[in-house]
C-alpha cells in the first residue's frame, strides 16, 4: 500500500519540479521593499514597465523617489545572462512602471552536468565538450596542440551579477 502511495505522488512532484524551472533568477530573488510589503501600490500598469541601464541601481533608485517613484522591490542574484523578458514578466506581476538594470560579469566557470548523490555527499561533474569539437579545435596545429587535443576540453559558462529595482509611480 505504501509503494501504491508513492507511486500515485511521485508524477505530482514531478510536475511541480518541472513547473519551479520556469521560473527566472528576477522571479526567484525578488525581495519587496519593506515599506511597501503587504500595502498595495497601484494598479496594472497600462504600458509594459520601462527598463533603464544603471551602472549604480542603488544612487539611481534614491534620485527615483527624490522625484515621486516608489520602490517596491528588487532581486540579485548570480548566473548567467537572462533576457529581459525575466524583467517585463517580474515588474507585471509587482505593477512596476520602471525597472532599473545593472548585470556585471562576475566570472567565468566550469560547467557541471552530472550530479550524483551518494551516502559520502553530493558529486558535480565538470561537462566536457564532445569529441568532435575537441578533435576540430587541434585540425591544423603543431604536434603540440594534437597531443593538447587528447586531453578533455571543460565546457565553460560565463556568470553575471544581476542586480534590478522595480519602481512604480513617478512625476
Amino acid at each position: 500500500m505504501t509503494c501504491l502511495r508513492m507511486i500515485a505522488i511521485l508524477p505530482v512532484l514531478l510536475l511541480a519540479a518541472c513547473a519551479s524551472t520556469d521560473m527566472t533568477g528576477y522571479e526567484k530573488f525578488y525581495k519587496a521593499d519593506k515599506d511597501v510589503a503587504g500595502s498595495a501600490v497601484g494598479t496594472q500598469p497600462a504600458a509594459p514597465a520601462r527598463i533603464q541601464e544603471s551602472l549604480d541601481v542603488n544612487k539611481d533608485s534614491q534620485r527615483l523617489r527624490a522625484k515621486g517613484y516608489a520602490v517596491l522591490g528588487e532581486s540579485e542574484f548570480i548566473g548567467p545572462l537572462e533576457g529581459d523578458e525575466g524583467i517585463l514578466k517580474q515588474a507585471q506581476k509587482v505593477h512596476a512602471t520602471l525597472v532599473l538594470k545593472s548585470v556585471q560579469f562576475y566570472k567565468t566557470q566550469p560547467k557541471f552536468k552530472k550530479v550524483y548523490q551518494s551516502d559520502d555527499g553530493i558529486t558535480y561533474i565538470p561537462e566536457v565538450a564532445p569529441r568532435e569539437e575537441q578533435a576540430a579545435s587541434a585540425d591544423g596545429a603543431d604536434a603540440a596542440a594534437e597531443a593538447a587535443a587528447d586531453e578533455p576540453r571543460y565546457v565553460t559558462e560565463d556568470l553575471y551579477l544581476h542586480k534590478v529595482v522595480f519602481l512604480a509611480g513617478g512625476a
